[in-house]
């Protein structure tokens, strides 16, 4: 159980880290060119909509019995290469 937690606390504050990058990618692109400007928000869009989605998986470990649990991981971390990915992806054309 001390390793379930500690797996939830983990991914819970790294989310909270993607959060941060976000805002400082919302940050950037109002420094862009109006043209620019679409591109970056639909990419930042994609972003935060991953990270939603993530969430709610992380939530619903969180709820998961211990039968369920790790195949709701599986889900999970599925979902978080998918963000990581993405934002790996967003960053290298915002930059």
């Amino acid at each position: 159980m001390e390793e379930r937690k500690a797996y939830e606390k983990k991914l819970a504050e790294e989310l909270e880290g993607y959060e941060a990058k976000i805002r400082e990618l919302r940050a950037k692109c109002q420094q862009a060119t109006a043209a620019a400007k679409e591109e970056y928000y639909a990419k930042i869009e994609s972003l935060e909509e991953r990270k939603q989605d993530l969430r709610q998986r992380l939530d619903s470990l969180r709820r998961a019995s211990a039968d369920a649990w790790e195949s709701v991981k599986k889900g999970v971390e599925s979902a978080w290469k998918d963000l990581e990915k993405s934002f790996h992806d967003a960053i290298s054309k915002l930059q």
